[in-house]
């Protein structure tokens, strides 16, 4: 996971190398987010909220994550749908963001979820984005969620486009059709290897028809319930299949609270016992490890186990 929290601190560091030296266009020169005409330190340039953020990640990634925030929204399936906000909700969940997280809002109607504008995730409750005139500008995320709290403009959702090193985000919840992210993707390419065919579309990210079928025959060839959903004994099939071990942990600490999910604020399933041993499930964050518990997902925290 060191490359991942590499690449974040580069991200965030790039960002703020930026700030209010561009000068805010929608135009051809969106391109320039690094400087015009060439990138360099303190250089002017040019940029909206889109491209400023699709500059970041191309330079630290590689990955084109897309020119507007309509682009983006669907190309979510290359990255990890963190949060939808749901209901009244106006504000992410901080304890589920890590530095780099692309955080979008709505804005225009005929984008898709009415996408409208994107900031990243700093950390530390403060985000980076270029909403006009000469930016990006640092905020206080709160502060700024409630000045767009309006339903035509509130928080939408945040995606990562800076995933976990591991295999990874494999087998941190149940996959089945229409779901999306980074753990469809490394579920794909597993039975891409085993020689299920995915059709034309292959190792997208989406688990669409395709891929259920193709969990379908996998399942009716291991004896496992036939229904094309990939859950938790499915998935550890596959990666059996695939020569992948999922590890296990120690629990070093004397107790230690097994959550639902990764942070504090997440339901206490129960309580390890130093010298506990745990399966590994994947799913991690840089301060959470995915394991099983009472047979189902569940996470600790990084500080209180050890790999064996």
């Amino acid at each position: 996971m060191a490359a991942a929290a590499e690449e974040r601190k580069e991200a965030v560091a790039l960002a703020k190398s930026r700030v209010r030296l561009n000068r805010y266009t929608q135009g051809e020169k969106r391109v320039y987010a690094g400087g015009y005409p060439s990138p360099g330190d303190g250089v002017m340039g040019y940029s909206d909220c889109s491209a400023f953020v699709r500059w970041v990640l191309q330079k630290v990634t590689g990955v084109d994550i897309g020119y507007n925030t309509n682009a983006q929204i669907r190309n979510r399936g290359r990255g990890v749908l963190v949060e939808m906000a749901g209901g009244a909700q106006v504000q992410p969940n901080q304890a589920l963001l890590l530095p780099g997280d692309c955080l979008y809002f709505k804005g225009t109607p005929s984008h898709l979820w009415q996408v409208g504008h994107v900031e990243m995730y700093l950390g530390s409750g403060k985000s980076i984005g270029h909403g006009g005139g000469v930016g990006p500008t640092v905020k206080a995320l709160k502060a700024y969620c409630r000045g767009r709290s309006t339903p035509a403009r509130k928080y939408l959702c945040a995606i990562r486009w800076i995933p976990d090193d591991s295999a990874a985000e494999l087998g941190g919840r149940l996959l089945k059709l229409g779901d999306e992210g980074a753990d469809v993707a490394a579920l794909q390419k597993l039975l891409k290897a085993l020689g299920y065919d995915l059709g034309a579309w292959g190792a997208d990210g989406e688990y669409g028809n395709d891929t259920k079928a193709a969990v379908r025959a996998f399942e009716q060839a291991h004896a496992l319930q036939a229904d094309g959903i990939a859950d938790v004994a499915c998935i550890e099939a596959i990666q059996a299949a695939a020569g992948q071990s999922p590890g296990r942990v120690r629990v070093t600490g004397k107790n230690v609270n097994v959550r639902s999910g990764p942070g504090t604020d997440q339901k206490i399933l129960g309580c390890a016992r130093k010298g506990d041993v745990l399966e590994r499930s994947g799913g991690d964050t840089e301060a959470w490890r995915g394991v099983r518990y009472k047979g189902q997902a569940a996470y600790v925290s990084a500080k209180y186990i050890e790999e064996i």
